[in-house]
């Protein structure tokens, strides 16, 4: 039985990085998304509720840090790596 895809965003600012991640989770059946700045990944958690995020924490203009902070006060609940 094939493993269920789950919504995954990457959160970074090093665009290879984030887009190499987002192609092999793809390879493995997940739906992956990338936010290259911290508040468009709030904005992609708030709106879309991923089950994981890998946040970088040297992130454009929110921090990983930030980011974090700001999806749990708005009550998202990703598994955040």
């Amino acid at each position: 039985v094939p493993p269920v895809g789950r919504r995954v965003l990457i959160a970074d600012g090093f665009a290879d990085a984030a887009d190499s991640l987002a192609e092999l989770l793809r390879l493995f059946g997940h739906h992956a998304e990338v936010a290259r700045t911290g508040p468009d990944a709030v904005a992609v958690m708030v709106a879309r509720r991923p089950d994981a995020a890998f946040v970088a924490l040297a992130l454009p203009v929110l921090d990983g840090y930030a980011v974090a902070r700001a999806v749990i006060a708005a009550g998202c609940r990703p598994r955040l790596l």
